[in-house]
């Protein structure tokens, strides 16, 4: 699924009030500038560059999201750790209500503000729903 499609289905869920669904939007928005940096540092780093990205590109799905979000700290990507949990926190929620991540009790909280556990662990886990 696609980060377009998800903004789709986001407007469409009609027992969110219109304030939570903007907020899932920009956060989601906010995470695909994330995807953005995080492509352009590895384009960088591999000595190419990026053109072309689309929100079609950007797939919801943890293989693709675990090695964006969690490359470098917070502060890499222009934001402030607050900001990027709350974005973390917008993410696992349309994962969730979309069926592309289960919840898992031993993965919860393993984002530190401090950034001390980026690049470590996910709290991302893969769906085992079809």
């Amino acid at each position: 699924m696609s980060l377009e499609h998800a903004l789709q289905q986001i407007a469409s869920w009609p027992d969110l009030s219109a304030t939570r669904r903007r907020d899932l939007m920009s956060d989601l928005r906010a995470f695909d500038q994330v995807c953005e940096i995080a492509d352009g540092l590895k384009a960088q780093s591999a000595g190419r560059s990026e053109a072309g990205f689309s929100r079609a590109q950007v797939t919801l799905h943890c293989a693709y999201l675990r090695p964006r979000l969690f490359c470098r700290t917070p502060a890499a990507f222009g934001l402030r750790p607050a900001r990027y949990a709350t974005i973390l926190s917008s993410l696992r929620f349309v994962l969730r209500r979309l069926a592309a991540m289960r919840p898992t009790g031993a993965a919860r909280g393993t984002c530190s503000q401090s950034g001390s556990s980026y690049g470590r662990r996910s709290p991302l886990t893969t769906s085992t729903a079809a």
